[in-house]
């Protein structure tokens, strides 16, 4: 079996040919316990109007499973780390639902 966080360099691509160098395997439990604090930070009232577009790239297209794959933004993928703490590179990147 796979281990959960593990980090890998492996090319992916998105439906729209998007390349993503940087792969993380996550458990379905963990990616919607990740999506249920992602929902929360884009519906706090607490947002200003100098926060539009960080707002608008966290809010963007996340959580759909494409073959085993959810591809992120980089605002998404910087806020996820805050939570998941790896030693993630400046890449696009993606997550592997295992198990």
């Amino acid at each position: 079996m796979k281990k959960e966080f593990v980090i890998n360099y492996q090319r992916q691509w998105d439906k729209d040919g998007t390349c993503y160098r940087q792969t993380i395997n996550i458990t379905r439990e963990t990616l919607d316990k990740l999506k249920d604090i992602l929902q929360a930070e884009v519906f706090l009232p607490r947002w200003n109007k100098d926060d539009y577009e960080k707002r608008l790239y966290l809010k963007n297209s996340f959580g759909k499973i494409e073959n085993g794959f959810v591809f992120m933004n980089l605002t998404q993928r910087d806020f996820f780390n805050k939570y998941l703490k790896l030693k993630l590179k400046d890449r696009n990147t993606c997550f592997r639902v295992i198990g």
